[in-house]
């Protein structure tokens, strides 16, 4: 895209929109209007502020628009879309802080994550719709398998890993609206006091275990330096608002999913942060007893 197209569907979106723009600030320091995927903050002339988010093309756009059309108040609602731009609310807040979270701030995001596995309906379909998991159990195996092929994590640990996805992968699950990254770096606090979601572009309809997994392993939850009891404590609010209690019975399997997915997402973006996932997968693999089928 050049930028004379970047510029162009930008404020063809506006337009449709009904409003003109003062000021178009990428919210990504390192992107560029150019990009297939970014977000911008928009000051409109009068002084509203609202965010513009490209996808990468016209289809995503639409599906994000009708699962959002769903979620609950606390995650950014869209106000309309112009081809693959979604126009947003702007959410003013401050950011969460860095490092272990707070227990309010944990428990108002099992609140929000319980609500939204909770919505009955998404795109014209009735949720939660049972689903076997096959599939899923496989793609892991290969994940696993891809890592220690590219000696980014020890065969040995692939391999027990892999033993404990074939002991504890669940054969089927109900499938549910997922947000997939729900962690402090995509909340806000607004000045009275509520907790928002504003980093909201990978909905989808999904296993509920991988969107709690998602956040445990996203928010840190496993590092030997956080309370080992905020994650307790997020599982008993999330059961407590009417959360999905298979979701929470099966993350011996969940957990492995979720950070060998991020791990083999980095591993082919050669991203130097590979090291982080890879740590955790170590971690859940010394938590679980060596199988006897693995001992020398």
């Amino acid at each position: 895209m050049t930028e004379t197209e970047a510029n162009t569907d930008i404020l063809a979106a506006l337009a449709d929109f009904g409003a003109r723009a003062s000021r178009i600030v990428p919210l990504n320091p390192e992107a560029k209007r150019t990009d297939a995927r970014a977000s911008f903050r928009v000051d409109l002339d009068g002084g509203t502020v609202i965010k513009l988010r490209r996808l990468e093309t016209e289809a995503a756009a639409q599906q994000q628009q009708a699962l959002r059309s769903a979620v609950p108040p606390a995650f950014t609602p869209v106000l309309g879309r112009f081809g693959k731009i979604l126009i947003e609310a702007w959410i003013e807040g401050r950011p969460l802080p860095a490092g272990a979270p707070a227990t309010e701030h944990l428990q108002a995001a099992a609140q929000i994550l319980a609500e939204l596995h909770a919505v009955p309906e998404a795109a014209g379909r009735p949720l939660p719709m049972r689903a076997p998991l096959g599939a899923i159990a496989d793609e892991v195996l290969a994940y696993l398998g891809e890592l220690a092929a590219a000696g980014a994590l020890p065969a040995g640990i692939a391999a027990r890993l892999a033993d404990r996805v074939r002991r504890t992968a669940p054969a089927a699950a109900g499938l549910t609206l997922i947000h997939t990254d729900l962690c402090g770096e995509n909340m806000v606090v607004d000045p009275a006091g509520r907790l928002h979601v504003i980093d909201n572009e990978h909905f989808r309809i999904g296993p509920p275990g991988m969107d709690l997994a998602r956040s445990w392993y996203r928010w840190g939850l496993y590092r030997e330096d956080f309370d080992t009891a905020q994650w307790q404590v997020f599982c008993y609010t999330y059961t407590g608002a009417g959360g999905q209690a298979e979701a929470l019975a099966d993350q011996a399997f969940w957990r492995i999913a979720a950070v060998a997915l991020s791990a083999r997402l980095r591993l082919r973006m050669a991203d130097p942060t590979l090291a982080e996932p890879i740590q955790c997968l170590i971690g859940i693999a010394a938590a679980d007893p060596l199988p006897e089928s693995l001992k020398p």
